[in-house]
């Protein structure tokens, strides 16, 4: 059952996906040969048992279905873990495991503790997304662009970005706030996209696991800070 069949009737307030750059169509063409291969799953992108029903309870199987999964996935709980029991959770959960615990993780603040990284969740989300997009049958990458995690999906000859973190509004003291977006991957975002290529930036797979983001060690395998030695 999606989550936010649940959420309703805890009167939680209705999440909207903010989509841009252009109008979307509903009906699906066949993908091409690069697409297909990301069809299949990954070491953490099986679906399996609870991750099967929750990926069965969303009706069609284009730009709604992704929008209702996509909004649906940014609900799930984001519990707060210390460092060290993080540690044992980070890229270690199936996509299947975190809907069937109903949370994703994120480090909590300590005070007197130095910080180097900011896991906020977004691994654990993209994990469900990918996994649920393609047993619908749409390709979905699983994305790494620097420190953060986002999905690449396909649909009618297009590659779309989907990042349930967007940073839609800044709150102080909480910090940013985040909700989830689509964009159309073409112009601007693709010469970004060469860029971050070019500074080692950039990772793209079936799971963390297929890129090398194996544990809370790799974090910062992806950022260019750290092919020059600056931790």
């Amino acid at each position: 059952m999606p989550l936010g069949k649940r959420n309703r009737r805890n009167n939680r307030p209705k999440r909207r996906c903010t989509i841009r750059r252009g109008r979307f169509f509903q009906e699906r063409a066949a993908p091409s040969a690069d697409a297909a291969r990301f069809l299949r799953g990954g070491a953490l992108t099986g679906i399996t048992g609870t991750g099967a029903d929750y990926a069965s309870g969303f009706p069609g199987n284009g730009m709604d279905f992704v929008r209702a999964v996509l909004v649906d996935v940014s609900r799930l709980k984001r519990r707060l873990f210390s460092p060290a029991e993080i540690s044992g959770l980070y890229c270690r959960r199936t996509a299947s495991k975190i809907l069937e615990d109903g949370f994703v993780a994120v480090q909590k603040n300590e005070p007197g503790v130095r910080h180097i990284r900011a896991i906020r969740g977004c691994v654990d989300y993209n994990l469900v997304i990918c996994a649920v997009l393609r047993a619908k049958g749409i390709p979905a990458k699983f994305i790494r662009e620097g420190e953060h995690s986002l999905t690449h999906f396909y649909l009618n000859g297009s590659w779309f970005e989907a990042d349930p973190m967007t940073v839609v509004a800044h709150r102080r003291p909480t910090g940013p706030v985040f909700g989830p977006s689509i964009t159309r991957v073409t112009g601007a975002r693709l010469e970004g996209i060469k860029k971050a290529r070019e500074l080692g930036a950039w990772g793209e797979g079936l799971d963390a696991h297929d890129i090398g983001i194996y544990s809370i060690l790799d974090f910062k395998r992806f950022n260019p800070l750290r092919k020059h030695g600056a931790t």
